[in-house]
């Protein structure tokens, strides 16, 4: 399926995705809508074959120990199937646009808190929040609504039992006050499980605590939890990223709301 079409000169591929596809074609129970919507979310191909090219004898070219009846696949389903070289996978260009938007963020939180510019990791709290219960499925909330400046961490959630510090910092001081601060203020009482998410470019310290389950993520870590998410959500969350990250806008003094 790789190789060049004799009849069209079309490169028919990637072998995956056809081969999906003709499996669809070829069990009669599937409905056509089966194939179509599979393709809808594979798949934005740039261009089509005109529809007088999309015959029977097409078809059977990319298959030829398959037996088709001439009339037996929609017109719309041939159009998706035989598609140029230059057709493009949906899912690999978005996690692209995602792993870009990440890079910026990270990069301007670094550069920003170099010279004391802080404000920009408070306003990450809401924003993370947002995407981490996206990407992971959870109940976070905002501690601050709770309690002004609510003491050791930033989002909690309460189902889970699980709580989370933004931070731009990476020190091992850090983390021990952190953890320190916590226990001072009895929050195993509510949490279980304590997340540090470092929002700039900076390795990840090693620690561990023996009274309390700890955690060290980054933005990469996140990128590829979400790499291994279904198209759906995905979609969802770079349409999240895209409402709630401004790049290239002389207006604002924040990439975040």
């Amino acid at each position: 399926l790789d190789a060049e079409n004799s009849i069209t000169g079309i490169h028919c591929g990637p072998t995956a995705i056809y081969r999906t596809i003709l499996i669809l074609i070829l069990q009669p129970k599937l409905p056509h809508i089966t194939v179509q919507q599979y393709l809808l979310y594979k798949l934005k191909p740039p261009t089509y074959l005109e529809p007088k090219k999309c015959s029977h004898k097409i078809l059977q070219s990319i298959a030829p120990d398959c037996k088709f009846e001439r009339h037996s696949i929609t017109q719309l389903t041939l159009n998706f199937l035989i598609t140029s070289y230059h057709m493009q996978i949906q899912r690999e260009i978005i996690l692209k646009q995602i792993s870009e938007r990440f890079s910026t963020l990270a990069t301007i939180v670094t550069l920003q808190n170099s010279i004391g510019f802080n404000d920009i990791n408070k306003s990450a709290e809401s924003f993370l929040m947002g995407l981490l219960n996206l990407t992971y499925s959870m109940q976070l909330i905002n501690m601050n609504l709770i309690q002004n400046n609510y003491p050791a961490i930033d989002l909690g959630d309460y189902s889970s039992r699980i709580c989370i510090q933004v931070t731009s910092e990476h020190t091992t001081t850090k983390f021990k006050n952190t953890v320190a601060k916590f226990k001072e203020k009895n929050l195993n009482t509510h949490f279980d499980k304590l997340i540090f998410l470092i929002i700039s470019y900076t390795q990840k310290p090693s620690i561990s605590d023996q009274e309390l389950t700890t955690e060290i993520l980054n933005l990469a870590d996140i990128y590829k939890s979400i790499s291994t998410l279904n198209d759906l959500t995905i979609d969802h969350i770079n349409n999240y990223l895209t409402q709630n990250l401004k790049f290239n806008n002389q207006s604002t003094t924040s990439i975040l709301p």
